[in-house]
């Protein structure tokens, strides 16, 4: 969407009359039926008016949007989300484009032909059965004007796990409070929206009726709040949030309109419109400001004892672990694109890992400034994963309080932590000394990929550095 189309959206209409009625006395229901009565008389559409007019200039919203595209471009966010009009990265720079493509290959199509004819149909069905996160992120284009940005410029410093229905989240970033800023600011200058809001707390209404309400709207069949709720395993959409958060991320005025007409605030929405009267709206609203979300207490996880080491070999952990998940960030120099862990990225400097061989991956990665063995640290990263789980990956009805980060990233960043089982697996391999394939595998000539060859190795037995 251009900036001139943002520019030209308007808020929905409001009547003043509505608006003050609501005011002297909205939390009564003699006052909600005036109310609803009113908007019928007066021809009102909207449940909530305006914010005020922003204060941006033709300059300062002009640099405002430059630096803004500035980070995000340098942060890569683009790797997941679509931004407005920043440009489209390649196809195999967009982890979700290129999910969404790989995965909707169908046999006999033009593509799945010719690349089963260059590379093996089973190789292609490996990627598309491997294939299960970052095919469905939310597209951020006028965010500022459903969002208030000065929370945006909070959560990605602080992201916590606003989609339950989703195994993904929100990457843990890095970004200086600086740089979030410049986030903020950027959507709230594309929507040409206040960067941070003022707004009263909506007063507490009825919260029997606005539960009922809830309940009777069919709110439930993709939303929880918090704990509150029952709504199925596949919901209409996967990306519908914990509406908990709605007081933090939305003005009161915002999650109104939202509830009453979604088309108006983000053309294309899968939320649909639920037939709401004004003052039907405003109590779903009023009824999430207050509802206690009854959450549970920080869930604790404590490491597994390991148990005795079994031996395994490169060729399983491989394709388990490494293979599979791993080289989505630590890809070899030679690849379109040598991943974030390898030559930097999404904010982070590279550690100059690669592992898409076991060759590669005996090189190590460089810590400090200093190479050292990549076994050193590996197992300590995946359990910190399983750490952040409990902020980054939270079933939904299992909603809790959340703590903050602590210490470096856990790995993989942004998805489900690797399975106890599969980190045994590794520990195992480690144990047995790093061994390394036996046979050849891959394609000659093929640089890039899971063809990449691979072994076999005459290469010492061990875990320590090779060049």
């Amino acid at each position: 969407m251009t900036d001139q189309k943002l520019a030209s959206r308007t808020r929905p209409r409001w009547c003043a009359a509505c608006w003050s009625r609501r005011e002297r006395g909205a939390d009564t229901g003699r006052a909600d039926n005036v109310h609803a009565v009113l908007f019928a008389l007066l021809a009102c559409s909207d449940p909530e008016p305006p914010a005020p007019s922003p204060t941006w200039t033709a300059e300062t919203r002009t640099q405002a949007i430059a630096a803004g595209r500035e980070v995000l471009g340098r942060h890569e966010c683009r790797r997941c989300h679509v931004i407005d009009e920043l440009p489209d990265p390649p196809r195999e720079d967009h982890c979700t484009s290129c999910h969404v493509w790989l995965d909707g290959l169908e046999p006999g199509s033009e593509h799945y032909t010719s690349i089963s004819e260059k590379y093996g149909e089973d190789v292609l069905i490996r990627y598309q059965t491997n294939i299960e996160h970052l095919k469905v992120t939310p597209d951020l284009s006028g965010l500022g004007l459903r969002v208030r940005p000065d929370w945006i410029t909070a959560f990605v410093q602080d992201p916590e796990d606003l989609r339950p229905h989703l195994e993904e989240s929100m990457i843990r970033t890095n970004l200086s409070e600086a740089e979030a800023l410049a986030v903020g600011r950027y959507f709230a200058a594309v929507a040409e929206v206040e960067y941070a809001p003022d707004f009263k707390t909506p007063p507490r209404p009825d919260m029997d009726r606005g539960a009922a309400l809830f309940e009777a709207k069919g709110c439930g069949t993709c939303h929880w709040v918090g704990n509150l709720g029952n709504p199925p395993e596949n919901p209409v959409s996967a990306l519908a949030p914990n509406l908990r958060y709605v007081r933090e991320r939305m003005t009161p005025t915002d999650a109104a309109n939202f509830i009453r007409d979604p088309q108006s605030m983000k053309p294309g929405t899968l939320m649909p419109s639920l037939g709401l009267s004004p003052s039907e709206a405003l109590l779903i609203r009023d009824w999430l400001w207050h509802v206690d979300p009854a959450l549970g207490p920080v869930p604790e996880f404590i490491s597994p004892s390991p148990p005795p080491a079994s031996p395994v070999a490169w060729e399983e952990v491989n394709e388990r672990v490494f293979g599979r998940i791993c080289v989505h960030c630590h890809m070899n120099d030679h690849e379109k694109d040598p991943g974030p862990g390898n030559e930097g990225g999404l904010g982070y400097e590279g550690v100059d890992l690669s592992m898409r061989t076991y060759a590669e991956f005996r090189r190590g990665w460089v810590r400090d400034g200093e190479r050292v063995p990549l076994s050193q640290g590996l197992i300590d990263a995946m359990l910190r994963r399983h750490h952040e789980a409990a902020r980054d990956q939270v079933p939904a009805g299992q909603d809790h309080a959340r703590e903050a980060y602590a210490g470096l990233p856990g790995m993989p960043l942004g998805l489900p932590a690797i399975p106890l089982e599969d980190i045994q697996l590794v520990r195992d391999w480690i144990a047995g000394g790093c061994p390394g394939p036996t046979e050849q595998t891959g394609v000659e000539g093929v640089t890039d990929g899971y063809l990449v060859p691979d072994g076999p190795t005459d290469l010492p037995l061990g875990c320590g550095l090779i060049e």
